[in-house]
């Protein structure tokens, strides 16, 4: 069973969005970013690549966006939000694990 390893791929997917428009992308992450990864890690990798972007608006760290006075942007990434990293390992195993016995059942 093949699993995508979309958190080694989600800095790469951030690149192309930046690249090919010319507008403010603003994201969430979802739990799927995380998966066969390391939270801190993808966090800490996305977290730099925003710091370096002159588009990429990563909603966990910009809050509230204020796009009129009567309008604005709010949002969190998805997933495991625990401060232990060991525990969103373990949560992210869990749930492929958990999908893969699932998928091979069917």
């Amino acid at each position: 069973m093949y699993i995508r390893k979309i958190s080694k791929e989600i800095k790469a997917y951030l690149s192309i969005l930046e690249n090919n428009f010319e507008c403010p992308i603003y994201f969430v992450l979802g739990n799927h970013d995380f998966y066969a990864g390391s939270i801190a890690d993808v966090r800490a990798s996305v977290k730099k690549l925003v710091q370096n972007s002159k588009r990429l608006y990563w909603m966990d760290i910009e809050g509230i966006v204020k796009l009129s006075s009567k309008t604005c942007i709010i949002g969190h990434s998805d997933g495991p939000m625990e401060d232990s990293e060991t525990r969103n390992q373990v949560l992210i195993s869990t749930i492929i694990t958990l999908s893969v016995s699932s998928m091979a059942s069917v």
